[in-house]
């Protein structure tokens, strides 16, 4: 992501990757939770969320609808999921949220 968390929109093979605002927050909090834990820590969610990214940008239809046209992508090793919508123009990270949490409260915050 180069920069931090969420700081995607960038072309790789043609598929444009944003991130809403809301999901960049999501990310930058995980990362601060991760690098609280252990120095480096956050920069390996970072990386792993890179790497995710550029499975996404791959083949974003790849990734298994979660709710409607919300597909989820998995970071096994950290229990977050990416949580993102293929568009004309682009695929649009719409929540990064851990595995734990329920889908439900992404919904919500993309209705206000």
């Amino acid at each position: 992501m180069g920069g931090g968390p969420g700081q995607h929109p960038e072309q790789t093979q043609g598929v444009v990757i944003r991130f809403r605002p809301e999901a960049r927050s999501d990310a930058q909090s995980a990362y601060d939770w991760y690098e609280d834990k252990e120095s480096g820590l956050g920069d390996r969610l970072v990386d792993a969320i890179d790497a995710l990214m550029d499975r996404v940008d791959a083949n974003p239809r790849l990734f298994p609808k979660a709710h409607q046209e919300f597909r989820r992508a998995v970071l096994s090793q950290f229990l977050y999921c990416v949580y993102f919508v293929v568009e004309p123009a682009c695929v649009l990270v719409v929540g990064v949220l851990h595995g734990r949490q329920d889908l439900r409260r992404l919904l919500e915050r993309l209705r206000r």
